[in-house]
Order: structure tokens, then C-alpha cells, then sequence
């Protein structure tokens, strides 16, 4: 992907303590040449075959084999 990738707030709040943070996946292979930044919490776990640019707001979390951690 050319660029980068940006996560807004969502433009509504919800009132529940049992919502999880949304996932972002980048998966086997991927590459994203820009920036990634994330403006709301998020669960983000990179393939440990992908290349991505700087992160911003968020954790990234290396993963290997076909399927990411489980929550």
C-alpha cells in the first residue's frame, strides 16, 4: 500500500465497559510505506513478514503463522 494508514474516532461514543478495542490486522506479506496512526484505541498485530512505516498510538504486536493471537 502506498501511503500510510490513519484511524479516526468514530464521530459517536457508546456507553458500554464490555466493548474491545476494534483489531487491526496487517497480515502475511503486506507492506504499507507510510505512517500508521491510530487516534482510538486499537488491539493492532503485524505479520512478521510485513514491513510497515513508523506507528503512532498504538502497540504493534509481531505475529507469525497463518493466523493472528487470539484475543
Amino acid at each position: 500500500m502506498k501511503g500510510g494508514i490513519t484511524y479516526d474516532k468514530p464521530n459517536f461514543q457508546l456507553f458500554s465497559s464490555n466493548r474491545r478495542n476494534p483489531r487491526v490486522i496487517i497480515g502475511p506479506n503486506a507492506q504499507v510505506d507510510g505512517a500508521l496512526v491510530f487516534k482510538h484505541a486499537v488491539d493492532l498485530y503485524v505479520h512478521s513478514s510485513a514491513k510497515i512505516g513508523p506507528v503512532t498510538g498504538a502497540t504493534a504486536v509481531r505475529y507469525s503463522g497463518d493466523t493472528p493471537p487470539s484475543r
